[in-house]
This record gives structure tokens, sequence and C-alpha cells, in this order.
């Protein structure tokens, strides 16, 4: 697992930024113990060194290579793992419910599923890893968002979470995703 994470974050790294000098990093990260003089390699021999065979361009198409499946493979593992809006807690629920599937292109747990893909891992088994990378996203945006940070009102379009259910219930909800993450990280398989 922690190999899948490293490599996860360094195709992130790679894929949200642009330029010779991330190639150049990316080469001297896969270079025979870093004594080899190697070319730069160009995006494209990135891409076939790094990501899926579907993933060939780094940028723009990025998101048309995360396929729909996999975005709803990750929607149905959040589904699953959040508790519903019942009981005692509801509304603690329901906010924390709202924070993650108030939309996103699920990028994150994507990537870390199709780097899992790469290198040949089970991803049925590492699904929760990858849900819980966006739950740990999702409560950095509900906190970002809260008065004393950013003070924003709207996020893709919708109230935030701290004007729909009140600032209190905002922290509460993140603090509430961030070890839920931990635990899913914790006892993933492997």
């Amino acid at each position: 697992i922690n190999k899948m994470i490293s490599n996860t974050a360094f195709v992130l790294a790679i894929l949200l930024q642009e330029g010779e000098e991330n190639r150049r990093m990316v080469a001297s990260f896969y270079a025979d113990g870093g004594t080899e003089a190697r070319k730069v390699p160009t995006e494209s021999e990135l891409c076939s060194l790094l990501m899926p065979r579907q993933l060939v361009q780094l940028r723009p198409d990025i998101m048309s290579a995360i396929n729909e499946s996999m975005k709803q493979e990750v929607e149905a593992a959040l589904e699953r793992i959040l508790p519903k809006a019942e009981g005692d807690g509801a509304v603690l629920f329901e906010s924390m419910r709202y924070g993650v599937f108030a939309g996103g292109k699920r990028l994150r747990p994507c990537l870390f599923l199709a780097t899992v893909d790469t290198f040949g891992g089970d991803r049925a088994a590492l699904l929760d890893f990858a849900a819980a990378l966006e739950l740990i996203h999702s409560y950095s945006l509900i906190h970002d968002d809260l008065p004393a940070m950013d003070d924003d009102d709207l996020r893709r379009g919708k109230p935030t979470c701290h004007k729909a259910y009140g600032e209190a219930m905002a922290i509460l909800a993140g603090d509430a995703l961030q070890p839920e993450a931990y635990r899913l990280i914790l006892t993933a398989p492997g």
C-alpha cells in the first residue's frame, strides 16, 4: 500500500502541474539509482510509464480518461461507507453526506484506482482506500469554506456546508469525515 500511495501522490503531482521541470523530476525519480543520465521524457512517454493505457495524455484530456464507471465505483463506495441520515446523529450524518455528495469529479480516488490498475493491484480490495481519499478531500473543503478560513457561501453552485447546516455542524461534519478516512486507510487490506 505504501508504494501505491507514493506512486499515486507522484502521479497526481505530475498531472496537476505541467512543464519540463516535472518531466525531469519523473526521469530522476525513475532513473536507476539516479546514476544513469537519461533524456527528459515527453508527456506521452510519462503517461505510458506511469498511467494505464486509457490515460494517453496528461492534459487537457485527463478528465475524459477517467471513465464514468470508475467514478460510479467510488460513488457507490462512499454511499455504502457514509452513515445514513437517521437516528440520534441524523443532522450530523446528513451534513457529512451533504459535504461529500456536493458534486465533484472524484479525481483523487479515480487517479488512485488508475494507479492501482497500473501496478497490478486489487482494485476491489482498495476501493475503500480510494473512498478515504475523497473523504479527506471533502473534509478539507468543508473546513476551508468556514467563516474563520475562506468564508465561502457557495461551493460548486450550492450553499457551503456551514451555510446549509451552521458553522458548528460543518466543523463537526469535517471532524467526523477525517477520522473515518483514517479508519478506512488503517483497515485496508495489505
